[in-house]
C-alpha cells in the first residue's frame, strides 16, 4: 500500500516539474531533410499566408517547416492550411478542426491571425506558436499558452543603435502602416533629429519624396519595406549618388531580385542564425533567412515539445518558460513571457551575396597605391608615370582588353572604387591599399600600405650577373672584365666583384666618378686595356650614359662588350641619341619587345601607351604597369581594404596576364640593335 501511495505522489511530483520546465532539449543529431507528414496520435495545424499579398512571406515559412526532421518514435500529423493572412478566415479553419480532431499545438503567421485565435487557444488549453508576429511591449501579459519567435520592433532597433552612434543626418523612409510607423516611431524615440519620410505602400513612384532629400542629401537612408524598396532606391541613385542605405531583409531581398546593380554596397539587417544550413539552394531562389529559420524553430521546438510532454499542454507551454536553446536561429533565449530574443547581424551585399558586416559605413570612393621612385629625374619619371596612366586607365575606365578589371569601372568587389596613385607620404584620410618602390637600377618590389614591399617584380640582380657571366663564358677565352661606376655605387660593384670571383673572373680595372665632369678621366683609366676586355658599364642618368659612350667611342676606344647596369641605358633619352654607337650593349630587364606578340591582352596594352603617350612600352613602363595591376587586384581578389587580406592575395598572386602582369617572373638579357632592343638569343 505505501508503495503505491509513494508512486503515486512520485508521479505527481514528475508531472508538476514538467508542466512547468518542459523536457531537455537537444539537437537532432539527424541532418535535416523535407518533411512528411506521418498520420499518428498528435496533431499540430499550422495557418499561413500560402495566398495573397503575403503569399511570398508563406511560401518561405512553408519551406522552414519542411525542413524540419521527422520524429523516430512518435506518430505526428502535420496540417498546414491557407490563411490568405485573414485572421477571422483562419478562426474558421480552426473551429473547423476542432470539431474533428484534437488538437495538440498551433503555429499562426502574422499578428492578425494569431490575435484573432488567441482567446480560443487559451480557452482550449492549445500551446499557440506566432511567427512573423512581433511583440509589443506594451501589450498585456500573454496568455499561458501563448509563445512569440518574433523579437520585438524595440529589439532590433536596439540592435541598430551603436552601428549609427557616428551617424548625424539620418533620412528614415517608412510605409504608411502599422509596422512601417512602428518601426519609425521606436528610431524617432532613439534618433529625434531623424528625417522622417513617409510613404504610400501602393504608390510605384518616389522620385517626388526623395528629390527634397537629395537636395541635401543625409549621410544614411534607412529604408522600411519590401516590394517598394527596389523603386526608392533607384530614386535615391538616379543622379548616381551612392549613398550609404540600410534595409531590412525583405527589402534587401526584393532589391537583389529585381536590380542586383542597385543592391551592391547595401546594408542589411538579418538574424545571425546558427550552425544549422537550411537556406534554400536552387538557382535564383532567394528567401528571406529570419521567414525560414524562425518557421523551423518554431516547427521544431513545438513538435519535440508535444512528443517529449505526450500532448499534455501546461508541460509543452511551460518548456518555453525562461528557456534557452540553439537552434538555427542560433542562441535563443525565452523571457518569463515566453517571447524568443535572439542575436542580429549586419551583412552588405557584395557581389549579389549578402556578407556579414562589422560596421555600417560608406563604400570607399577612391583607394590609393602609394608609389616610391628611386629617382625624380623626368626621364625616369616620363617612363614611370606613362606605365601608370596606361594601368590607371584600364582599371577606372572601361577596355575590352583581357585583362583583369578593364571590363569595368573600378574595382568590382569594393563597390567599383576607383584606384589613385600618390608620390608623395600618404595623407591622413588617404585608403591605402598598396605600395610599390621602384627604382632606376632595375629593382621593383609591390606590398600591402602597412608593412614594407615584400614581392621583387623587377630584375633580380644576382640572376642577371649569373646570365651575364654564362654569356662571357661562351664568348670569351680571357676572363677578366672591367668596370666603370658611379662612385656610391659600391655595393653593386661588390656583387659584381663576387660574381667574377665565383666564375674563375678577375678585375683587371675600376674606374669611379662622382660627377659628370669626372666622366672623361674615368675612361681615361678604362680605355688604356685591350677593347676586348668586357666593361661592365652604370650610369645614374641617361645623360651620363651618352658623355661616357661618346668618349669610348671618339677614342676609338669602344669596347667590344658592354654590359650596362640599370634603367638609364633604357631610356628613350638615351637610346634615341645613341644610335651610332649603342649597338650590341647588353641590358637586363623583365620586359622585353616579344611579350608584344606573345599576348593579345598584352599588345592591346602596348597600343594604348602608343595611343596615350606616343611612346612603346619599355622595361620601365611595364614594371610600374604591372606594379599597379598587381596591387589593384589583389584589392579586388580579396575584396577588402584590410592590409593583411591584401598581403595574401598580393602572394598568392602569379605573374600572368590573369593577374595584370605583363611579363613573366625571369631576368632576361637584351641587347640593342639598331636602336631597339631585343631579347639575346
Amino acid at each position: 500500500m505505501r508503495d503505491g501511495i509513494f508512486f503515486v505522489i512520485a508521479a505527481l511530483v514528475l508531472f508538476l516539474i514538467l508542466s512547468i520546465t518542459g523536457l531537455p532539449f537537444d539537437h537532432d543529431p539527424d541532418t535535416p531533410g523535407d518533411a512528411v507528414p506521418v498520420t499518428g496520435s498528435y496533431t499540430v495545424l499550422v495557418l499561413l499566408p500560402l495566398t495573397g499579398p503575403d503569399a511570398a512571406i508563406g511560401e518561405a515559412q512553408v519551406f522552414g517547416i519542411r525542413k524540419v526532421p521527422l520524429l523516430r518514435d512518435e506518430h505526428l500529423s502535420l496540417f498546414i492550411e491557407d490563411t490568405h493572412g485573414d485572421g477571422g478566415r483562419a478562426l474558421e479553419i480552426l473551429m473547423d478542426y476542432l470539431d474533428t480532431r484534437e488538437i495538440h499545438g498551433i503555429i499562426v503567421s502574422g499578428r492578425d491571425v494569431r490575435d484573432a485565435l488567441l482567446p480560443y487557444s487559451e480557452a482550449s488549453e492549445i500551446p499557440m506558436v506566432a511567427i512573423h508576429a512581433p511583440v509589443r511591449r506594451d501589450e498585456q501579459i500573454p496568455g499561458r499558452y501563448q509563445i512569440s519567435f518574433t523579437p520585438s520592433f524595440e529589439e532590433e532597433i536596439a540592435y541598430l543603435l551603436p552601428f549609427l552612434k557616428d551617424y548625424r543626418d539620418i533620412a528614415v523612409i517608412y510605409p504608411a502602416t502599422g509596422d512601417g510607423e512602428e518601426h519609425a516611431a521606436h528610431i524617432q524615440s532613439h534618433i529625434p533629429d531623424a528625417r522622417m519620410v513617409v510613404y504610400h505602400p501602393e504608390d510605384e513612384e518616389f522620385s517626388g519624396i526623395i528629390r527634397p532629400l537629395l537636395a541635401m542629401p543625409p549621410e544614411i537612408f534607412i529604408i522600411y519595406g519590401d516590394r517598394q524598396v527596389p523603386a526608392i532606391v533607384s530614386a535615391i541613385r538616379s543622379r548616381g549618388a551612392n549613398p550609404v542605405i540600410l534595409l531590412w531583409e525583405e527589402g534587401g531581398i526584393a532589391l537583389r531580385k529585381d536590380n542586383p546593380d542597385l543592391a551592391e554596397g547595401v546594408f542589411i539587417l538579418a538574424p545571425k542564425g546558427g550552425d544549422l544550413i537550411i537556406l534554400p539552394e536552387e538557382e535564383g531562389r532567394i528567401l528571406p533567412e529570419s521567414l525560414v529559420l524562425e518557421a523551423y524553430d518554431a516547427a521544431w521546438t513545438l513538435t519535440r515539445r508535444i512528443s517529449g510532454c505526450g500532448g499534455e499542454p501546461s508541460c509543452v507551454a511551460g518548456w518555453f518558460w525562461e528557456r534557452s536553446y540553439t537552434g538555427a536561429l542560433g542562441d535563443v533565449t525565452f523571457n518569463e513571457r515566453r517571447e524568443a530574443g535572439y542575436p542580429f547581424e549586419i551583412r552588405q551585399i557584395r557581389l549579389g551575396e549578402a556578407e556579414a558586416a562589422g560596421t555600417i559605413r560608406p563604400p570607399p570612393r577612391i583607394l590609393t597605391i602609394w608609389i616610391e621612385s628611386g629617382s625624380t629625374d623626368d626621364w625616369f619619371m616620363v617612363d614611370l608615370q606613362r606605365g601608370v596612366d596606361a594601368a590607371l586607365s584600364i582599371i577606372n575606365q572601361k577596355h575590352a582588353s583581357s585583362l583583369p578589371l578593364a571590363s569595368g569601372s573600378g574595382i568590382p568587389t569594393l563597390f567599383d572604387a576607383e584606384i589613385a596613385v600618390t608620390y608623395d607620404q600618404p595623407k591622413e584620410g588617404d585608403l591605402l591599399i598598396g605600395r610599390m618602390v621602384i627604382s632606376p637600377d632595375g629593382t621593383t618590389v609591390i606590398g600591402d600600405g602597412a608593412s614594407e614591399p615584400f614581392h621583387q617584380i623587377g630584375i633580380d640582380k644576382e640572376e642577371y650577373l649569373g646570365r651575364c657571366f654564362d654569356i662571357l663564358d661562351t664568348n670569351k677565352e680571357e676572363k677578366a672584365i672591367r668596370l666603370l661606376f658611379p662612385a656610391e655605387q659600391e655595393d653593386m660593384m661588390s656583387r659584381i666583384q663576387e660574381a667574377a670571383e665565383t666564375r674563375g673572373y678577375m678585375v683587371s680595372s675600376i674606374a669611379t666618378y662622382h660627377e659628370a665632369g669626372d666622366i672623361g678621366d674615368a675612361v681615361a683609366t678604362i680605355r688604356t686595356l685591350p677593347v676586348d676586355e668586357p666593361l661592365f658599364l652604370s650610369a645614374r642618368t641617361p645623360g651620363e650614359g651618352l658623355l661616357i659612350m661618346r668618349e669610348f667611342y671618339e677614342s676609338g676606344s669602344l669596347p667590344e662588350t658592354i654590359i650596362t647596369i640599370g634603367d638609364a641605358w633604357k631610356s628613350d633619352t638615351f637610346i634615341r641619341p645613341s644610335l651610332a654607337f649603342s649597338d650590341g650593349i647588353l641590358a637586363g630587364a623583365v620586359y622585353t619587345r616579344e611579350y608584344v606578340g606573345s599576348s593579345i591582352a598584352i599588345r592591346d596594352i602596348n597600343t594604348l601607351m602608343v595611343r596615350q603617350s606616343g611612346r612603346e612600352l619599355n622595361d620601365l613602363s611595364a614594371r610600374a604597369f604591372t606594379g599597379v595591376m598587381l596591387i589593384a587586384d589583389a584589392a579586388n581578389r580579396s575584396g577588402s581594404t584590410d592590409t593583411a587580406a591584401i598581403r595574401s592575395a598580393i602572394t598568392a598572386g602569379q605573374m600572368t596576364v590573369e593577374y595584370g602582369a605583363l611579363y613573366e617572373d625571369r631576368t632576361e638579357i637584351i641587347v640593342m640593335r639598331n636602336g631597339v632592343y631585343r631579347r639575346y638569343t
